[in-house]
């Protein structure tokens, strides 16, 4: 209980750090998911990634093209992603204070689960322009390419921001899939 309060608080603050949405989308909260209710399954206990280090306060500057203010994070927590898959899930969000634009970045790790999360990706991705040679799988998750959902082996990241879109994303990606471990 206690765990779910302080994660929706930090959601809350990352929300609103990162200044609210793109245009008519927002960012989702939580991972694609599958139909039906989440069944227990367990994430293997490595270390995880640290989200903020996948994109730096500089890579956002430049994306944003401003000064952005230090992180909101928030510490990887299981969530269900799909039947019997749990993932270590962690964002982290940097904003220009002066112009109120965002990058954030959602990362989803599921050790062990690689098949399972990359068919939950597609099935978010169904009818959503498909970006090729970035990770195992790409799409833009929305029209004004603002937002890219990509799976790596057993990693998913949500990568948004409020301004920076195409090519500028697409290289904070590929940035950003090169520092997993």
């Amino acid at each position: 209980m206690i765990r779910t309060l302080v994660l929706g608080v930090c959601l809350m603050l990352a929300a609103v750090a990162c200044g609210g949405g793109d245009d008519a989308t927002s960012t989702p909260t939580r991972a694609p998911t599958s139909t039906g209710a989440a069944h227990s399954g367990s994430a293997t206990a490595a270390a995880p990634n640290d989200v903020c280090s996948l994109v730096t306060r500089q890579e956002a500057a430049a994306a944003v093209g401003a000064n952005v203010s230090d992180r909101a994070f928030t510490e990887p927590t299981p969530e269900p992603v799909a039947a019997n898959l749990l993932a270590q899930v962690s964002t982290c969000a940097y904003s220009a204070e002066t112009t109120g634009g965002y990058v954030k970045i959602t990362l989803w790790e599921a050790p062990g689960g690689a098949d399972k999360l990359s068919q939950a990706v597609h099935t978010s991705c169904s009818g959503k322009d498909e970006v090729s040679g970035v990770g195992d799988y790409a799409c833009w998750f929305n029209d004004s390419h603002r937002e890219m959902y990509v799976v790596k082996g057993s990693n998913y990241i949500d990568l948004s921001s409020s301004v920076a879109q195409d090519a500028a994303l697409q290289q904070l990606v590929v940035v950003a899939l090169s520092r997993l471990h």
